[in-house]
C-alpha cells in the first residue's frame, strides 16, 4: 500500500471526531474494505499502546459501565453477560474535566480490578466512587464514597463527567461504528479516550498520531484477527 495513503488515513482518522469507520476510509482512499479495516486497526493499537504511557492523579472518579446492554438496565446488570468496563476521569478542583481512561474487564470483583486500577491511578490519588464494594476499597488510595440513593443530586454532580464519557463512547460505537465485537471494544474506547485526552490540542493531533504510529510495535492482520 502506498506510504502516501497511510498518512492520508492518519490525516483523516485525526481530524474526525465522531470516528472513521472502515467503510467510510475505504471509500475516501478508494482501497479495499480489508485494507482499510487493517490501517484503522493499527491505528487504534497506536493509540491504545499511547495512553498506557499516561497514568491518571489527583481527583479521580472511578464508575464502571456496560456496553452491549439496555442503556437504562445497565447500572442494574452487573452480573449479565454484557461487556463490562472500568470508567475513571481525573478533574479540576472546579469539577471540570481533565483525563480519562476505560478498561474493558473480566468481571467488577475486587481482585480483578485492584491491579488494573492501579495502572490506570496514581497511588495516592483520591477516589470518588459509588458504593459498589469492589471500586470503593481499594487499598493506597484516599477514597470518597458516594452513596447515589442517599443523595441523587450529590451523585449526579460527582458523576457527571463519568455519565458524559459513557454516554458519548456508546454514541460513538452505535453511531458510527453500529455496534462491534467484544474483542475489539477496548480498542475503540481507548481511541475515543485519544481523542478526549487530546481535545484541546486538535491542531496538532495529527503530528501526534504521526508519532504514536512510528513508536507502536508492529502488528499484522493475522493477529488482530486471532
Amino acid at each position: 500500500m502506498p506510504l502516501v495513503k497511510w498518512f492520508w488515513a492518519i490525516y483523516l482518522v485525526s481530524r474526525d471526531k465522531r470516528g472513521c469507520s472502515a467503510l467510510s476510509l475505504k471509500n475516501m482512499l478508494q482501497i479495499s474494505y480489508p485494507s482499510a479495516w487493517l490501517f484503522l486497526q493499527k491505528l487504534r493499537t497506536a493509540m491504545a499502546e499511547k495512553e498506557q504511557d499516561y497514568i491518571l492523579a489527583g481527583l479521580v472518579v472511578l464508575d464502571d459501565a456496560f456496553f452491549g446492554g439496555a442503556s437504562k438496565e445497565a447500572k442494574r446488570g452487573r452480573g449479565t453477560n454484557i461487556s463490562k468496563v472500568l470508567v475513571a476521569i481525573s478533574l479540576n478542583k472546579d469539577n471540570s474535566s481533565r483525563f480519562a481512561k476505560m478498561e474493558v474487564v473480566n468481571d467488577l470483583k475486587s481482585k480483578t480490578i485492584s491491579p488494573i486500577v492501579e495502572e490506570m491511578i496514581l497511588k495516592g490519588s483520591l477516589i470518588r466512587s459509588d458504593s459498589f464494594k469492589s471500586l470503593s476499597y481499594l487499598s493506597g488510595y484516599e477514597h470518597d464514597l458516594i452513596v447515589a440513593g442517599h443523595s441523587k443530586q450529590k451523585a449526579r454532580t460527582v458523576f457527571k463527567w463519568a455519565n458524559v464519557l459513557i454516554s458519548n463512547a456508546k454514541a460513538l460505537i452505535l453511531g458510527t461504528y453500529h455496534g462491534l465485537p467484544d474483542k475489539h471494544l477496548g480498542k475503540y474506547l481507548k481511541e475515543y479516550c485519544y481523542r478526549f485526552n487530546r481535545r484541546y490540542c486538535e491542531h496538532i493531533i495529527f503530528g501526534k498520531l504521526v508519532n504514536a504510529c512510528v513508536l507502536a510495535k508492529p502488528i499484522t492482520y493475522a493477529e488482530l484477527t486471532l
